[in-house]
């Protein structure tokens, strides 16, 4: 599997946010994507993830490939408890293979108890956890995760990347993120948006 961008650029206005994006990532690579506040980053998962068609260039993904975007705003049905969301989320013809993964997920995650809890009676943490999960529903190969451990504690923090490294070898995720210590522990590459501009560094 491989992901390739070719020549990206995004425009709004007078003002250039992407400009000109070559990159090419291969099953097993994480890329942590930096950047401050406004260089774009959300708006390139979004390019990826087929929600912004407003761009110029090439996003190459394989046929067959399945995407996972967790946004940086909760998606969740409040009225719906957890297990509710989460099977409104799996669907297809793996729908009840998918689920029974979710399970398995949740309860690396520490939330197979708060299964029958409605999610509006979560804490923001606990949000964000079922939030990761529903970005996973269908196995995507390609995982797009914008700011996803926002609002957790540490040891929550160190339960996601423990499940994010048992995942990642057979995937390609692209993650934001302005906690380095978490990028550092989960990704093999790094790039950083500049003035629309980014360059692929290998981490050591």
């Amino acid at each position: 599997m491989e992901f390739k961008i070719e020549g990206l650029s995004k425009t709004i206005g007078k003002d250039v946010i992407l400009n000109e994006l070559d990159v090419r990532l291969k099953e097993g690579d994480v890329l942590a994507l930096r950047g401050s506040n406004g260089s774009g980053k959300t708006t390139l998962l979004r390019i990826i993830a087929g929600l912004d068609k407003d761009y110029q260039g090439k996003v190459i993904i394989e046929n067959g490939v399945t995407i996972g975007y967790v946004p940086q705003d909760i998606i969740l049905f409040e009225n719906l408890n957890v297990r509710d969301n989460l099977k409104t989320f799996c669907n297809g013809k793996n729908a009840k293979e998918n689920m029974h993964m979710l399970e398995g997920f949740a309860a690396q995650l520490g939330l197979s108890e708060l299964f029958k809890k409605k999610t509006c009676k979560l804490s923001g943490g606990q949000k964000r956890l079922v939030n990761f999960l529903i970005g996973l529903a269908n196995n995507p190969s390609l995982i797009l995760l914008d700011e996803v451990i926002v609002g957790m504690d540490e040891s929550t923090v160190e339960k996601v990347v423990k499940l994010i490294n048992s995942i990642k070898k057979d995937k390609i995720m692209i993650i934001t993120s302005h906690q380095e210590d978490f990028l550092r522990e989960v990704c093999n590459i790094s790039g950083r948006l500049v003035d629309g501009k980014m360059e692929l560094h290998y981490e050591d």
